[in-house]
């Protein structure tokens, strides 16, 4: 549809053009300066069990709703502050979602890497990230998604795949809907129990379809 081909067409263009930037606070993304957007934590886990918390960026559309909700996975480099995807964060509540930006980078855990996030880690921020959104009175908590590109492409993948460790440790809900842009596919996917889309270039070099 037009509103699926925006929706690449700005997700490609933004993290191909934004250089990297380093990690920051969630409190530095203009539309949580400005108003737009809500700073919020929520508890998620390491690969041990522990609980420790992460931070997103919240954005809704007018109204008291119930709205769907749309969890958001960034790529390998975080969320890119001052400007926090807030494209896609747009898009999403222009569509009438409640969208989470998760910044999986504020998460303090031992699997990190050179300071960024693991697709584990962020497949589980991503669970953990659902079930925050199940907590707000303005969402509808059996309509909730979940997108991804890049790393966290590949972290969608691990969500809601059947032969994922993260997805059998969190199996309460399936996501209604997921969607993978351009990521990272380290395993066949099988046992699916939510919708899957998956958008790869056909040359593409560094996120093969093969």
């Amino acid at each position: 549809s037009q509103n699926t081909l925006q929706m690449i067409l700005l997700i490609s263009i933004f993290f191909t053009v934004v250089p990297l930037s380093g990690f920051a606070e969630v409190a530095d993304c203009t539309v949580v300066i400005n108003g737009e957007a809500e700073a919020v934590s929520f508890a998620t886990k390491t690969p041990d069990g522990e609980q420790t918390p992460v931070d997103g960026v919240l954005m809704k559309p007018d109204g008291t709703g119930p709205f769907p909700g749309m969890v958001l996975l960034h790529g390998e480099h975080g969320i890119y502050p001052p400007r926090c995807a807030e494209g896609v964060l747009r898009f999403f509540v222009d569509l009438g979602y409640v969208s989470l930006l998760i910044d999986s980078a504020s998460a303090q855990r031992p699997s990190r890497f050179m300071g960024q996030s693991v697709f584990e880690d962020q497949a589980q921020d991503a669970h953990k990230g659902r079930d925050f959104l199940t907590t707000l009175p303005y969402v509808m908590p059996e309509k909730i998604g979940v997108i991804g590109w890049w790393v966290g492409g590949a972290a969608v993948i691990d969500a809601v795949s059947g032969n994922k460790k993260t997805f059998l440790m969190e199996k309460k809900a399936p996501f209604s809907a997921a969607v993978a842009i351009y990521p990272l596919c380290f395993e066949k996917i099988k046992d699916l129990e939510t919708p899957f889309l998956i958008f790869i270039g056909e040359k593409d070099t560094r996120a093969s379809a093969a």
